[in-house]
C-alpha cells in the first residue's frame, strides 16, 4: 500500500524539501526576531565554512601521517561531496521558500 499525497497547487524543485519551505515560509511570513532566517542562513554558511574546512583538515592530516593516498582522498572527497550536497539542499529550500513568500505578498 502507498500513501496517497495531496498535490501541490504550486510547483517546486524535487531537490527542496516541502517540510523545509514550508517552515522557512512560515519564519519569513511571522518576520519573528527569534527565528530570523537570514541570520539562521549566515550561520549556516558560517557552520558549512568550518565543516568544509575541518574535512580538508582531516584529509591532508591523514594523508601526513602516511595514509593511503587513494582511500584517504576518495572518503574525504566522497564526504565533502555529501555534506556540500545536503547543505545545497538547504539553501535551494530556503531561496524557494523566499520566492513563495515574496511572490505570496505582492
Amino acid at each position: 500500500m502507498t500513501a496517497h499525497r495531496q498535490p501541490r497547487t504550486d510547483s517546486r524543485p524535487w531537490y527542496c524539501r516541502d517540510k523545509a519551505v514550508d517552515e522557512y515560509k512560515r519564519a519569513i511570513r511571522t518576520g519573528d526576531n527569534t527565528d530570523d532566517p537570514t541570520m539562521k542562513r549566515q550561520l549556516t554558511i558560517v557552520r558549512s565554512i568550518i565543516v568544509n574546512l575541518g574535512i580538508i583538515g582531516l584529509g591532508f592530516y591523514g594523508l601526513q601521517l602516511g595514509g593511503n593516498v587513494t582511500w584517504i582522498t576518495l572518503f574525504a572527497l566522497a564526504v565533502l561531496a555529501g555534506y556540500n550536497g545536503i547543505e545545497m539542499s538547504e539553501l535551494a529550500s530556503f531561496l524557494q521558500a523566499y520566492k513563495e513568500a515574496s511572490d505570496s505578498n505582492e
